[in-house]
């Protein structure tokens, strides 16, 4: 009897779609040697979006990373902490960019 109860409950709970999150990097498509360009990481798909960290690789032999900096698309949900992370040019990675609500 209890399963019949249970699968009876769970038949009525309200179903949530979930869409998958789209993470996309824009930048330039062509430079100027010497040049200076900028990237943006973008979220899409997203809800309820509260923090968020990631690590961006790079071609070290290429680029150069110059400094990290916080977008306006949490900042749009209230206060914020954003760390930078740690720019390691020798490697090519820019890692642990983080940001949160607070």
């Amino acid at each position: 009897m209890k399963k019949l109860i249970l699968l009876w409950v769970w038949a009525f709970l309200p179903i949530t779609a979930v869409a998958t999150p789209i993470l996309t990097i824009q930048g330039p498509t062509t430079v100027s040697q010497g040049s200076s360009l900028a990237v943006d990481v973008n979220i899409a798909s997203v809800t309820d979006l509260y923090g968020f960290q990631f690590d961006l690789g790079f071609n070290p032999s290429v680029l150069m990373a110059t400094t990290a900096s916080e977008g306006a698309f949490l900042p749009s949900g209230g206060s914020t902490f954003f760390i930078p992370g740690t720019i390691d040019n020798t490697n090519g990675i820019v890692a642990a960019t983080a940001d949160t609500l607070t």
